[in-house]
């Protein structure tokens, strides 16, 4: 009779455990497929190492250059994903990736009840190269430590291709850019526009 009771104790224990091992896997799941996947932080490795390489490139020969966002938008969700992002600075890099860990299941909109930054986000929409101040950005407000290392973020649509638009590229600053710098900057962001589009369109 013992042997009996000590053996269905020991059914019931393993029923149990195989449930919530079931459980932690279908919550593990959920939690990556529903979150970290569909993230705006959940950094998607979907731009090919080539483009990868490109934008490390850029960001690695330009001194006033902290670091190159690529921002897939999705205008009918009102979602901004970032898809690649590429930073040179250790520091800044450490800053970034706590920033990620701690905000993973943050979903960053295209629009916010910020006014000037919607203007600004209209700009890029309609293919202006614009430069601003990073204070005064949704990543700044998400990510304030950041501005230690960034003052200036200037942003170029993705494609340049005027009535298409599927992103953008940020590239942020350390300080603010000269006119000739500000110009060199537009030209390597319409480089890195071409190339990323290619992995977003």
């Amino acid at each position: 009779m013992i042997k009996v009771e000590k053996s269905k104790i020991s059914w019931a224990k393993s029923i149990v455990f195989s449930l919530l091992l079931l459980s932690l896997i279908i919550g593990y799941v959920y939690i990556h497929f529903r979150f970290i996947s569909d993230s705006s932080f959940g950094l998607k490795k979907i731009v090919p190492s080539q483009i990868q390489e490109t934008i490390d490139s850029v960001v690695e020969r330009t001194p006033v250059i902290v670091g190159v966002q690529v921002v897939k938008v999705d205008l009918q969700k009102n979602v901004r994903y970032i898809l690649y992002t590429s930073i040179k600075d250790p520091a800044v890099k450490k800053v970034y990736s706590n920033f990620i860990l701690d905000n993973i299941t943050v979903e960053v909109p295209v629009f916010t009840k910020n006014k000037v930054q919607n203007e600004r986000m209209l700009a890029v929409i309609n293919h202006e190269y614009i430069c601003y101040p990073f204070v005064d950005t949704v990543s700044y407000e998400l990510a304030p430590a950041m501005a230690k290392y960034i003052t200036t973020v200037c942003s170029t649509t993705i494609p340049v291709e005027s009535g298409k638009f599927s992103g953008f590229i940020a590239v942020f600053l350390s300080r603010e850019p000269t006119d000739t710098e500000k110009d060199l900057i537009r030209i390597e962001s319409i480089l890195m526009s071409q190339r990323a589009y290619e992995a977003i369109k």
